[in-house]
């Protein structure tokens, strides 16, 4: 199997090799397009086909998608500074004992379709900016630690700046949150919280609804990832219409 590293000549060649498989390979094709000088994209090929495919996101982010046979070449890239690789349920068992992997958890993506959306407010959110984002991280490392640990203020600034995010507030503070890069086609919900204290009471579902009619403006289509255990977030998601596409793994290094 030969292996080598993607270039702009070669990207119409991988275009064409993905073609019906754009959902499968989105983050590819957004970080490609998006975040170029980010963005590292290796290729396995056999027989003049596309076997799998590596990306890696500021040396630290993996996504890996292929055929199992694939596994060995394209793992055997990914250098000891990764923090965190998406991957086939399949390639599981095949990862490599360097990689000190610290957990591992299923990961569906779901999708929404234009026109098949069913919005749920029970508060009405407000358009969130620079101002809130100490709110925003003390939120997010509130709401999960062990998934938003590392955000900093410095590391959501951009997005917030030029993506779209709506939150609720509770006594003056940022207790819900949904935001989007706003990057390619589709658009992906990029992060949905709420503060532990105010869980149960709709909040979820309202500030995604609020981002789902700015996505909707310039999109057909709406993603998002949840942990397939994480079952009050598929309740909320599957009431605003939300289906369930594909099945990976998230290992996590740190």
């Amino acid at each position: 199997m030969e292996t080598w590293e993607l270039d702009d000549d070669r990207w119409p060649w991988f275009e064409e090799q993905i073609q019906g498989k754009e959902l499968d390979y989105h983050w590819f094709i957004v970080d490609w397009h998006t975040c170029r000088n980010d963005t590292r994209i290796s290729i396995a090929q056999e027989g003049g086909r596309l076997a799998g495919a590596l990306l890696i996101f500021r040396g630290r982010i993996c996504q890996m998608r292929g055929e199992s046979q694939a596994a060995e070449a394209l793992l055997a890239m990914v250098g000891e500074g990764v923090t965190e690789m998406v991957m086939p349920l399949e390639w599981v068992d095949l990862m490599p004992a360097r990689l000190k992997v610290k957990r591992m958890e299923e990961i569906l993506l779901m999708s929404l379709e234009k026109g098949s959306e069913r919005l749920i407010f029970v508060r009405e959110p407000e358009r969130l900016g620079p101002w809130d984002l100490n709110d925003l991280v003390a939120l997010l490392h509130e709401a999960d630690r062990i998934t938003w640990g590392e955000v900093t203020a410095a590391s959501l600034a951009d997005s917030v700046a030029t993506g779209a995010w709506y939150g609720i507030r509770q006594n003056g503070r940022v207790v819900a949150v949904a935001g989007s890069w706003m990057k390619g086609d589709p658009k992906h919900v990029n992060i949905v919280a709420v503060s532990k204290q105010f869980r149960g009471h709709g909040y979820a579902r309202s500030v995604l609804s609020r981002l789902l009619e700015d996505i909707f403006q310039e999109s057909d289509k709406a993603l998002i990832n949840v942990r397939a255990d994480n079952m009050p977030a598929l309740r909320a998601y599957k009431a605003l219409g939300f289906v369930p596409r594909l099945t990976y793994c998230r290992a996590i290094m740190v």
